[in-house]
């Protein structure tokens, strides 16, 4: 399902380290002689991204906040975002809220999860 919402562009680049956050797709059954039986959950692996910005200005964090809790409907819309280091556009989605913490009058500390859709 292609999507026409796009991640805000006026928001700065996330800080470094760019973490990458690997779905688990093995279902696991331990046996009592020691064995392990182990098959995919699913057909296909989804990659998704920790972003984090350390000092997001009040307006920034504004877009971001507003890009959540109301362009995507609380992240249940999905966006297509670009990596920042590979230029790849894909379609993307909110794993959760969006973590925020207020470190300096109009700075935001702001942590975000994505996953591939």
């Amino acid at each position: 399902m292609a999507t026409t919402l796009t991640w805000p562009s006026s928001l700065p680049n996330p800080v470094y380290p760019l973490e990458a956050i690997r779905e688990d797709s093995v279902i696991r059954t331990p046996f009592e002689a020691g064995y392990e039986q182990t098959r995919n959950k699913y057909t296909r692996r989804r990659p998704g991204w920790r972003l984090k910005f350390s000092r997001l200005k009040q307006a920034d964090y504004d877009v971001l906040l507003t890009f959540y809790e109301t362009t995507t409907d609380g992240g249940t819309l999905s966006f297509m975002w670009t990596h920042p280091q590979t230029g790849e556009t894909a379609e993307y989605r909110f794993m959760g809220p969006i973590k925020d913490a207020l470190v300096d009058v109009n700075i935001w500390a702001v942590e975000v999860e994505i996953r591939k859709v």
